[in-house]
């Protein structure tokens, strides 16, 4: 396969930078709230980003208007590991925002955070009956 499309390329640049900012979340408790919310905000906005990726390359797949480098089955394989990859520093929202609640401080965007969350899981079950009979274990992601 040729080089990706450059949605596909961005989408695995965010999701690796967002892992790396993962490691940043043992701040100190003066920064701990603003570093949790830019945390979180980065995590909803990167959420969108893939969604809005997974549907233009799948329109334009449909369509056949656009001459793509990766078919249909391809790209579910690299839908479902960039989500998996998203989901997996996630995981640990709960800890960081308990540690910031239990030290008085608002968490303003987890609601959304967690819908996003949510949605991702969800994505990744519905495709995990679709495609993935095996599962996500083998890349740390487990479904109920």
């Amino acid at each position: 396969m040729t080089s990706p499309p450059l949605y596909i390329t961005e989408a695995r640049r965010r999701v690796e930078a967002f892992e790396q900012l993962d490691a940043m979340s043992e701040s100190r408790h003066a920064m701990e709230s603003l570093d949790c919310e830019a945390w979180l905000k980065i995590g909803i906005d990167l959420f969108k980003f893939l969604i809005e990726t997974d549907e233009a390359i799948r329109l334009a797949i449909y369509s056949q208007k656009y001459s793509l480098d990766v078919t249909l089955d391809e790209f579910d394989n690299i839908s479902r590991t960039l989500m998996a990859g998203w989901l997996r520093p996630s995981r640990r929202a709960d800890r960081w925002i308990k540690q910031c609640e239990d030290s008085g401080y608002i968490v303003e965007h987890k609601d959304k955070f967690f819908k996003c969350v949510r949605e991702a899981e969800s994505i990744l079950r519905q495709n995990k009956r679709r495609y993935c009979r095996k599962g996500l274990s083998h890349i740390g992601i487990v479904l109920a």
